[in-house]
């Protein structure tokens, strides 16, 4: 479970999206699988905090407070999500925890985010679904969410190989009228590998936020 994914509301198919240049605002829009729809998911406790591959400090929290209809952001603190599967339907609910308020979006994301028109400027969302706390309805599919894992993050990585050292020996014997020497010299040679690979993104031509 812990990992990078593309969360994809099971209702509309709308992405969880970190919207606008201020990135407090979280909306259901079109998926592009951009950093700002991505979200990684890290162990906390009995549930995960989700941060945004967008932003090291901007995790998913609720941001007017808890009950039904509170609206869902981005703030600098983590908060801890309980992640519960739904086998019947193969998706999950994202839940505040001890209570039946989960993740969503506001009228269940409608149609609103499949249009083309839709942008986020100056973190407001235009077109786009608000994501919000609703109070957990069996078979409601605005509530329900579906992982879409991540590739790699494009970026540098880098491997080190050392390979054992090499050794060798060289021995010279010269006999002299009184003597006999014998010069022996040995020779290790320690090699490493260093092999650093770079993954640079693909220009996107679909409409991002």
């Amino acid at each position: 479970m812990p990992g990078t994914y593309v969360l994809q509301n099971a209702q509309s198919g709308a992405a969880l999206d970190l919207c606008g240049a201020a990135q407090r605002t979280v909306v259901g829009f079109a998926p592009h699988g951009g950093a700002n729809q991505q979200w990684e998911f890290v162990p906390s406790g009995a549930g995960y905090t989700i941060r945004s591959a967008a932003s090291a400090e901007r995790f998913l929290v609720p941001a007017d407070g808890l009950g039904a209809g509170a609206a869902v952001g981005a703030g600098p603190f983590p908060a801890s999500w309980r992640v519960q599967a739904d086998e019947r339907e193969g998706a999950v609910r994202i839940a505040w925890a001890d209570t039946d308020l989960v993740l969503a979006l506001a009228d269940g994301g409608g149609d609103k985010v499949r249009v083309s028109a839709c942008s986020c400027v100056g973190g407001e969302a235009d077109g786009a679904a608000q994501a919000q706390l609703v109070h957990t309805t069996p078979g409601a599919g605005g509530e329900l969410w579906r992982f879409v894992r991540c590739a790699e993050p494009a970026g540098e990585r880098t491997a080190r190989a050392h390979v054992p050292p090499i050794t060798t020996e060289t021995v010279i014997v010269a006999e002299e009228r009184d003597c006999v020497t014998t010069t022996r010299t040995t020779t290790t040679t320690a090699i490493t590998t260093i092999t650093t690979v770079t993954r640079i993104p693909r220009v996107r031509d679909a409409a991002s936020t």
